[in-house]
């Protein structure tokens, strides 16, 4: 009887919580979040508070052999200080940040799941002003202009473009003290993922 009420009151708990899901329903998406899962792209924090924050590629439509490099560009707010970047593993930057042209000399990232980590950033707030980040195809010379890529052939061109969320290239992708249209979700309502 008690494992059945146990169940129960699990079911009962799982329907009350509101579902959180990704918020870019498409494919080849790119995004800066201040989670890992891509739950949440605008947050308010009061000046000198640092943040740890997510560049994704989210719900790539490449198959094997997986990701081999990636290129793009972060317009970074002048109201806002970057405490360093951080690109996961073996992988290496070409370019200087916040342009990024970035390669894997080893075995590729595998592409299955629905959120790769391309990197990770810190940021500072200056001032209580909104600050805007948004992604572009960083200056390099692509194949589709304006748009951020990725490959999976370390021999060849990057072949597919990646979409910046929600808007597009040059667009609000991520906001401090502001808000980014489309996003469903709070920092509080992460937070409390975490803190259960």
């Amino acid at each position: 009887m008690k494992r059945v009420s146990s169940c129960v009151f699990m079911a009962l708990f799982l329907l009350a919580v509101p579902a959180l899901s990704q918020i870019d329903p498409d494919p080849d998406g790119v995004g800066i979040y201040a989670d890992i899962d891509g739950l949440v792209n605008s947050v308010s924090l009061e000046v000198g508070e640092p943040l740890e924050v997510y560049l994704l590629l989210t719900r790539p439509s490449a198959e094997e052999p997986g990701l081999k490099g990636w290129q793009c560009g972060i317009e970074v707010p002048d109201n806002v200080s970057i405490w360093g970047w951080s690109i996961p593993g073996t992988f290496m930057n070409a370019g200087s940040p916040p342009s990024f042209a970035v390669g894997r000399g080893s075995d590729p990232t595998p592409l299955d799941s629905d959120v790769i980590l391309l990197m990770t950033f810190i940021l500072v707030p200056l001032n209580n002003s909104e600050a805007v980040f948004s992604i572009n195809d960083g200056g390099w010379i692509t194949p589709y202009p304006g748009l951020p890529l990725y490959a999976t052939d370390p021999g060849s061109i990057f072949q597919y473009a990646m979409h910046p969320y929600p808007d597009g290239a040059g667009e609000k992708s991520f906001v401090v003290n502001g808000s980014v249209p489309n996003d469903p979700h709070t920092w509080g309502e992460v937070k409390a993922l975490y803190n259960e």
